[in-house]
């Protein structure tokens, strides 16, 4: 009888040690520090509405985030390999589902197009890029058709870990012809380098309100906590739908659908 009763408290104790980690150990997520206004290093302190979000989650679950700033390739690489539990915020790519969990929507960007004032174009598509030398940063996913073209040779592709602002700098140098990127951070870096007047935003989007989601690695050991997850996915959805990610978005000037520069 005792020993039944022993073995009875042992199958309990490892069936309870995954729900006491979720809510006690260090969950370690991964990000960029370059992408502002979602995250990025203000007077040395990493800031931005997704550090806010973040800083929400961890508010109302109780549970201990670490953030982990990383170029955005080596955000991926670790994912993939599991060092770090997460990651955010990453666009849905088929590829990257083989190695990560999407758990749910942290912000939405509006991808877009710099270039230097008088050189601006019409763009209805990929195929109005060809031709051209675009900057953008490394492991940026833009778009299959975008790949293609470059595999192709129609167009051009400078890709760097770009934390020195270098894809504008470059842009004011002549040395790319268009930077891509997310339009919020493109103006950000234009305000900053004192390029207002020289630089624009092409006025049609490459695509407006894409999701950036936050990923736990299928190597994690939370990958395999379904209640872990649930939790998760419902605070962010909370934090969505309260009111608070629209304060969040006032916030940092986060631009509103339909309304560009």
């Amino acid at each position: 009888m005792k020993r039944t009763f022993l073995k009875f408290l042992i199958s309990l104790f490892l069936i309870l040690i995954p729900m006491l980690s979720s809510a006690q150990d260090k969950i370690v997520l991964a990000t960029v520090e370059n992408l502002p206004p979602f995250s990025f290093y203000q007077n040395q302190v990493l800031t931005g509405l997704d550090m806010d979000m973040i800083k929400e989650i961890q508010k109302r679950l109780n549970w201990i985030l670490e953030i982990k700033t990383l170029p955005w390739v080596r955000v991926l690489e670790e994912l993939k390999a599991g060092t770090v539990d997460g990651a955010f915020s990453l666009y849905e790519v088929q590829e990257r589902k083989t190695y990560g969990d999407y758990v749910e929507i942290i912000h939405y960007d509006n991808l877009g197009m710099m270039v230097m004032r008088g050189n601006e174009f019409n763009f209805r598509g990929i195929p109005d890029l060809y031709g051209k030398t675009i900057g953008k940063g490394a492991g940026v996913f833009i778009s299959s058709e975008f790949d293609q073209a470059v595999l192709n040779k129609k167009i051009e592709v400078q890709e760097i870990n770009d934390t020195q602002m270098a894809n504008i700098r470059k842009l004011h140098l002549g040395r790319v012809d268009v930077v891509i990127g997310v339009v919020e951070t493109l103006i950000h870096y234009r305000e900053t380098l004192n390029f207002a007047e020289e630089m624009v935003v092409i006025n049609s989007l490459i695509e407006r309100a894409r999701p950036g989601y936050l990923v736990i690695s299928k190597k994690s050991v939370y990958a395999t906590q379904g209640e872990f997850l649930d939790k998760l996915r419902k605070t962010i959805l909370e934090i969505r739908n309260d009111g608070t990610y629209e304060k969040l978005k006032a916030k940092y000037h986060v631009l509103l659908p339909g309304v560009l520069p």
